[in-house]
């Protein structure tokens, strides 16, 4: 019974500290369409919106990785870290842009 309760306060202990420590959302939805990461909506006031992205940008890439699949977004989503810079390389009518997104703590 000790060794249950031990498990359920370790549990507990890294839920709250995971919650605390996430980071806000970037404030965008996108549709993988083509092998391209597509943003369909974007928050106002969002992390996103104030780093210039708008709606039809294509992301290519995020902190140096290729995103062509919701998983390749997925690795770069899991390893936010508050505070720490998301660069994006995005283009928007063909025309490449560097964007970095700063997410603060949620």
């Amino acid at each position: 019974m000790l060794v249950l309760a031990a498990a359920f306060a370790g549990y507990f202990a890294l839920l709250l500290s995971s919650d605390l420590t996430r980071p806000e959302p970037a404030g965008f939805v996108f549709e993988i369409h083509d092998s391209a990461m597509i943003l369909r909506e974007l928050a106002p006031s969002s992390p996103a919106a104030r780093a210039g992205l708008e709606v039809g940008d294509r992301v290519l890439a995020a902190n140096g990785r290729p995103i062509r699949n919701r998983l390749d977004w997925l690795v770069v989503e899991t390893n936010l870290q508050v505070g720490r810079p998301l660069r994006l390389e995005a283009a928007r009518l063909d025309r490449p842009q560097s964007v970095s997104l700063v997410l603060f703590r949620a």
